[in-house]
C-alpha cells in the first residue's frame, strides 16, 4: 500500500458513472461499425449472379466483424488455455496470494483518455484483433480482475488505457498527432506527480514500443511499459533503447484463436517428420533469406516458403523445431504459436527479451542459436538432437504454455497473472518524485506546500525526470568537467563541473 493521498474531489460520482458511460460508448461504436459495413465495398455485390438476383459477398474484412457488447468483452476473450490450471500448481510464484492492488483510469475522471481508445474507426473488437490485441486486452480483463481497486489511495499501480497500435493504424493518426495526444493524456492524470510517473503503467503493443509517443523519454521515461519487444524496430533504432529491464515487463503478444488449430494439429514428436519450418516473408532480413533458401536446398528437412498455406498448422505439428527468426523487431508471434503446435521454439534472434524470465528457464524449452550461424551447420546440430531430449522439452514447453495466453483470472496460469506476479514483487511502501515534499505530520505537499491530494491538471510533465538528451554546450563548459549538459530544475548545466563555475 502506498502512503495515504486524497481522493479528487468527485471521484465516487465518476465511479457511478464509469459503467454507463462505457457502455454508451460500446453502443455507439457498434452502431458505427454497422453503418461502415453495411457501405463497405468489399460488402457489395459479386458479378455473375443468377437471374434471381445478384448474390452477397460474404465481407471478411475487419469492418464487418460483429462488436463485441462491453458486458461480453471479458467472456469473449477470456482464454480457455489460461484458466485451465492454477497458477499455485506451477510451483513458479509464492504460495500466498496476490495482494497488489491496480488502479484503472477511466475516460470520465481523465477525459484525454477517449482520443487514444475509441474514433470513428476503433472499436474495442477491432482493436482486439491479432497479436497487438493486449493494447485492449489487459485494459478489459484488468477492469474486471480481482486486483483492481477503485481507491487510488489503496493503489500499488496505475493503469492508464491507450490503445497506441489501433490510434495510429485504424485512425490514421501521425506521429504529431500521436505524440499531442500522449502529452494531454499524461499531463491530465491526477496521480503522476506524485512518484513522477513510477507507478504508472502503459501498454505499447508492437514493436515500436513507446517510440509511438515520440517525446516518451521527456514525459514518462520512469514508467513502466508493457511491450512484447524488448530491443527495438528497425525503423526506430535510433530511438533505442526505449525498453529496460529493470522496471519494464516482456510480455506475449496476443495469440487468437490459432491456438486451437495448433493444438489439434500437433503430433507426438516420434511421428513428425519434418525438421524445421519457417513461413514468412524475408523482410530483408539475412536470417530469413536463409532460411528460405535452405527449404529450396533440402526440401524434406526445412518447410519454408514465403506464401500463405492453407495447410500452416498441419506442418506445424509436424515439425520438430519450429524457426523464430528475427524480422523488423526482434519479437515475432512465431514463438509463441510453437508451443501450442508442440514443436521446440529455436530462437534466431540474438537480442530478443523474453517475458518472465525470473520464472522460466527458456533453456529447457527453446533453443536459441546464433544468427550468423544460420546454415547447414544448424540442420546438422538439429538433427542431433536424441529424440528424448526433443520429448523433453516440448513436454515442458506444454507445461508453461498458459503463461502465454490472457484470462482476466488472476489465480490461474495466464500471461494476466504473471504480470501481475512481477508487479507484485515491485511494490512500494513509499512514493516520491523531485515534485513531491513531506511534512512531520506525514502529509505529503507540492513546492507550495499544497497538500498533493488537490493537484489538479493539467500538469507541465515536460523535463519532468531530467531525460532529456544529451547536447553540447558552449565551449566555457569544458573546465573542470565534460562538454555534457544535464537538465535540473536550475536550468541546462554541464555535468561534472565544480562548484560555482559558468552554467549553459
Amino acid at each position: 500500500m502506498v502512503v495515504p493521498m486524497s481522493k479528487p474531489a468527485g471521484l465516487d460520482s465518476v465511479l457511478q458513472q464509469q459503467k454507463s458511460a462505457l457502455a454508451n460508448e460500446v453502443a455507439e461504436g457498434s452502431r458505427s461499425l454497422l453503418e461502415r459495413s453495411s457501405t463497405s465495398p468489399s460488402a457489395g455485390k459479386v458479378s455473375g449472379s443468377s437471374s434471381k438476383g445478384p448474390v452477397e459477398a460474404k465481407c471478411l474484412s475487419k469492418e464487418c466483424l460483429p462488436e463485441v457488447a462491453e458486458q461480453d468483452y471479458v467472456s469473449h476473450y477470456n482464454d480457455p488455455h489460461g484458466n485451465d490450471r492454477p497458477m499455485a500448481s506451477m510451483g513458479l510464484f509464492p504460495p500466498h496470494n496476490l495482494t497488489v492492488k491496480i488502479y484503472v483510469y477511466q475516460s470520465d475522471e481523465v477525459g484525454a483518455i477517449k482520443e487514444l481508445t475509441s474514433g470513428q474507426k476503433m472499436t474495442l473488437t477491432i482493436c482486439t484483433i491479432g497479436m497487438w490485441g493486449t493494447q485492449t486486452v489487459l485494459h478489459k480483463f484488468l477492469e474486471k480482475s480481482s486486483v483492481r481497486t477503485l481507491d487510488p489511495a489503496q493503489a500499488d499501480f496505475f493503469f492508464v488505457p491507450a490503445y497506441a497500435k489501433c490510434a495510429s493504424d485504424r485512425e490514421k493518426k501521425n506521429d504529431q498527432q500521436m505524440n499531442q495526444a500522449y502529452i494531454k493524456l499524461v499531463q491530465s492524470l491526477p496521480y503522476f506527480r506524485r512518484s513522477g510517473g513510477r507507478d504508472h503503467i502503459f501498454v505499447f503493443p508492437s514493436g515500436r514500443g513507446a517510440t509511438v509517443f515520440r517525446d516518451w523519454k521527456q514525459h514518462i521515461g520512469q514508467s513502466i511499459f508493457l511491450s512484447p519487444e524488448g530491443h527495438f524496430t528497425d525503423n526506430y533504432a535510433a530511438q533505442a533503447p526505449y525498453f529496460h529491464t529493470h522496471k519494464d515487463i516482456a510480455i506475449p503478444g496476443r495469440l487468437d484463436n490459432r491456438k486451437d488449430g495448433l493444438v489439434a494439429a500437433a503430433k507426438p514428436q516420434k511421428t513428425r517428420t519434418t525438421l524445421g519450418i519457417f513461413y514468412g516473408t524475408h523482410q530483408g532480413k539475412e536470417t530469413r533469406r536463409t532460411l528460405l533458401e535452405l527449404g529450396k536446398r533440402y526440401p524434406s528437412l526445412v518447410k519454408a516458403s514465403c506464401e500463405r498455406t492453407p495447410k500452416y498448422f498441419e506442418y506445424m505439428g509436424d515439425s520438430q523445431f519450429c524457426f523464430a527468426p528475427r524480422g523488423q523487431s526482434s519479437w515475432t508471434l512465431r514463438f509463441y504459436e510453437s508451443f501450442f503446435a508442440g514443436c521446440i521454439p529455436v530462437i534466431l534472434a540474438d537480442s530478443i527479451e523474453l517475458p518472465f524470465q525470473d520464472v522460466i528457464d527458456y533453456s529447457k524449452v527453446t533453443i536459441k542459436w546464433p544468427m550468423t550461424k544460420v546454415d547447414e551447420t544448424l540442420l546438422e546440430y538439429l538433427k542431433s538432437v536424441p529424440l528424448e531430449d526433443r520429448e523433453r522439452m516440448a513436454a515442458a514447453g506444454k507445461a508453461i504454455r498458459c503463461m502465454f495466453v490472457y484470462n482476466s483470472d488472476v489465480s490461474s496460469c495466464n500471461a494476466l497473472s504473471a504480470i501481475m506476479w512481477q508487479l507484485e514483487k515491485r511494490k512500494r511502501v513509499f512514493q516520491q518524485s523531485h515534485e513531491v515534499f513531506w511534512l512531520h505530520s506525514g502529509e505529503m505537499v507540492d513546492r507550495s506546500l499544497d497538500n498533493m491530494g488537490a493537484w489538479r491538471g493539467p500538469f507541465n510533465t515536460n523535463n519532468v525526470f531530467n531525460a532529456e538528451p544529451t547536447q553540447k554546450c558552449n565551449p566555457t563548459c569544458h573546465e573542470g568537467g565534460p562538454n555534457l549538459c544535464l537538465a535540473t530544475e536550475n536550468g541546462i548545466v554541464c555535468k561534472g563541473l565544480k562548484a560555482g563555475a559558468a552554467k549553459c
